[in-house]
């Protein structure tokens, strides 16, 4: 099948897109908790819904699919989120998105 060579194809860049989204969420979400835990926000502080931790199972399963459609672009976006995730940027973008979904719910 042309979708396991070794070349990026559409599908690959689709998934990788929506890795990077869903990660972004995901990196975002544990910040808050974390801060949270630690007492920098208030207890009462409005986190993000229950159902986000179905997507950090599914940021897991995007990565194996990713892994076994091509390994080689699964290893160079895994060590990517881990930069970016080292670096702050995942968190920013994250908050991001969130924010951007929260204008439109309020709109």
């Amino acid at each position: 099948m042309l979708i396991f060579n070794n070349t990026i194809s559409l599908v690959s860049l689709a998934i990788v897109s929506i890795y990077l989204i869903i990660t972004a969420i995901v990196s975002f979400d544990k910040k808050q908790i974390r801060l949270v835990k630690k007492g920098v926000l208030p207890s009462n502080f409005t986190l993000l819904p229950l159902w986000m931790e179905y997507l950090y199972w599914f940021e897991l399963g995007l990565l194996v699919v990713m892994l076994i459609i091509n390994w080689e672009l699964g290893l160079i976006v895994f060590a990517l989120k881990l930069s970016f995730q080292y670096l702050g940027v995942l968190q920013k973008a994250g908050g991001l998105l969130i924010q951007y979904v929260r204008k439109l719910k309020a709109s």
